[in-house]
């Protein structure tokens, strides 16, 4: 068996649960998609569940290396700069799509937070993760004067993440960009706006 034969899964698994949700996927759905037989699944996970916190982790290490490679690396912009343009590329990423259907760890958490602690715990640090990178960024630009924060930077990045999953919720709602220009202009308008007294 292959590590590439289970990537796939992971990849076509996760193509799937973000379009129908987690529940409404089916295991026939994703062993067609990831053309594998039955047997290939279950050489790499023991059950559904099993498959789904493998999930967690996998879009874990993908937001992980976005966050962090974008937000906690050396760059020469300003910092909020820098975190705008990371929220305007996913904006775009998100709007463009025909049917809009949000973060695909947003929309885990929303689906198996609440039912599952084990699926809980495993997004726990995902979220956490996110939130690290957004204040490693906001601290940056604390140091450099760019913004005097209304409150703590680890409290901010909190906030501002929780709203941008928010926006994300509300775009799958309204069907337009209209969450996502409203989460900019609060938080790049006013709570982060640069050169603030």
């Amino acid at each position: 068996m292959s590590e590439k034969t289970r990537a796939r899964i992971l990849r076509e698994g996760a193509r799937l649960i973000r379009e129908n949700g987690f529940s409404a996927t089916g295991l026939s759905a994703i062993l067609t998609a990831a053309n594998v037989p039955k047997g290939s699944f279950y050489y790499y996970f023991h059950s559904k569940e099993d498959f789904g916190l493998e999930l967690v982790k996998y879009l874990g290490n993908q937001i992980s290396e976005a966050f962090n490679g974008y937000l906690c690396c050396e760059y020469e912009e300003p910092s909020i700069v820098r975190l705008k343009q990371f929220f305007d590329f996913f904006k775009g990423e998100f709007t463009s799509e025909e049917l809009p259907l949000g973060c695909p760890i947003g929309n885990l958490a929303q689906e198996l937070a609440a039912v599952s602690g084990e699926f809980r715990e495993k997004l726990k640090p995902v979220f956490q993760t996110m939130y690290d990178s957004v204040t490693c960024c906001l601290k940056k630009a604390q140091k450099s004067g760019e913004v005097s924060l209304p409150f703590p930077p680890e409290k901010t990045a909190r906030f501002v993440v929780n709203s941008w999953q928010g926006a994300l919720i509300a775009l799958k709602v309204s069907n337009n960009s209209e969450p996502l220009e409203v989460f900019e202009k609060c938080i790049f308008g006013d709570l982060l706006k640069t050169g603030r007294e």
